[in-house]
């Protein structure tokens, strides 16, 4: 993968945000492929963004506590003991199955981030019509 890589910058943060911008360029080769499209594709309802949690210096221990209870080891071991299809369904049930494993020690171990959200009214004379 590293081969398609061509430049890759870490941007330092800004005084608004607490992360780094990373950007990357890739190498498009020459040759690219198409993918026949397939008959009765219905794709699945977009979903909403996962829950977002807050990382503190005590998230890693939680985490991986939680991750050793008898529940979170139970569904493990039902992932590493199932046989997916290799088909498409059978590689959404995978992930769906890891995706709701890694959720449940999440919910239970970390802080979530709770996003407020105000109502806007940009017509100041709704404002009044409010009150």
């Amino acid at each position: 993968m590293f081969q398609f890589v061509d430049h890759f910058i870490v941007k330092s943060p800004t005084c608004f945000l607490d992360h780094s911008q990373i950007v990357t360029w890739l190498k498009i080769p020459e040759q690219v492929y198409t993918v026949e499209p397939r008959e009765n594709l219905n794709p699945k309802p977009i979903d909403k963004l996962p829950t977002q949690f807050i990382w503190t210096s005590e998230s890693s221990a939680a985490f991986k506590h939680e991750l050793a209870t008898p529940e979170i080891l139970q569904l493990i071991n039902n992932f590493l003991h199932n046989n997916y299809d290799r088909s498409d369904s059978g590689i959404n049930n995978a992930l769906n199955d890891v995706q709701e494993l890694l959720l449940r020690a999440a919910k239970r171990s970390l802080k979530r981030k709770i996003v407020k959200r105000r109502n806007h009214i940009s017509n100041p004379t709704n404002k009044k019509c409010m009150v």
